[in-house]
């Protein structure tokens, strides 16, 4: 018995429905990758960024001013401490661009020696806070580390901090240094509030940041956002002690990631 041949119209619908069905699976894959590849980018960003905001909400809590307690007892301020916030990114969102944000600095008080008491003396331990934006890149950096401030930090607003070469202050303590990152940011907002609940001198500083998958068509994004109570820098008389650049003003970003 002669088999019967497949006609050209048969070869053609039959290549046209293989075609088809090649192209569902390649869609298929193809979706199923980019959905798994957004998965992934999420949960990376979302865990870097909530690192970084933890330990600036932790930083900026501990800011404080140089302080000196005498012997006798008594506390003598030394030197104010500042939080200095980039006007660009402060009370709106803007776009993360090469500069610092905010900055803020830590000492822990110095005690001067008490024969009476038989208590030896105890230097200062200083720490610098800064947040700083470089090709998309969020790092926080807080060091305590005279030479890092000065190369890696060269920028930072020296006026808001004690002369590091001080002799009541410990000279380049590393001890709790580190630089902390997050990647793809695509936007930053600072904001201030006083909380009437609170105390008058304490500030609520809110840091929001918004990161963008690269080559997403602006369609996958993280915002992650905290809010960090102040309080040893606010004093009643002066709330200044907060400091906003002016206009759009930022100060200059760490020169290590140029």
């Amino acid at each position: 018995m002669k088999k019967k041949a497949f006609t050209l119209v048969e070869l053609a619908i039959s290549a046209g429905l293989l075609s088809l069905l090649v192209f569902s699976i390649t869609q298929i894959y193809s979706n199923s990758s980019k959905g798994f590849k957004a998965s992934s980018w999420r949960m990376t960003r979302q865990k870097e960024a909530k690192q970084l905001l933890l330990h600036f909400k932790e930083a900026l809590e501990k800011a404080s001013h140089f302080n000196i307690i005498h012997k006798n007892g008594k506390h003598e301020r030394e030197k104010d401490s500042e939080v200095i916030i980039a006007g660009t990114y402060y009370n709106k969102i803007a776009s993360a661009s090469n500069s610092g944000i905010v900055f803020a600095s830590h000492c822990s008080p110095y005690i001067e020696k008490n024969p009476a008491l038989n208590t030896e003396e105890k230097l200062a331990v200083f720490k610098g806070y800064s947040l700083e934006c470089y090709n998309k890149t969020l790092s926080f950096v807080q060091t305590g580390n005279s030479d890092l401030l000065m190369s890696t930090m060269s920028s930072y607003p020296t006026s808001s901090v004690p002369n590091l070469e001080n002799d009541k202050i410990q000279k380049n303590n590393k001890v709790g240094d580190s630089i902390t990152t997050v990647g793809d940011v695509d936007s930053i907002k600072v904001t201030t509030s006083y909380d009437r609940e609170l105390a008058s001198e304490t500030c609520l500083l809110t840091l929001q940041i918004t990161m963008l998958m690269p080559n997403s068509g602006g369609k996958v994004t993280v915002k992650e956002e905290i809010t960090a109570t102040i309080s040893d820098v606010i004093s009643k008389a002066d709330k200044t002690k907060i400091i906003v650049k002016s206009g759009n003003s930022t100060y200059p970003t760490s020169s290590k990631r140029k």
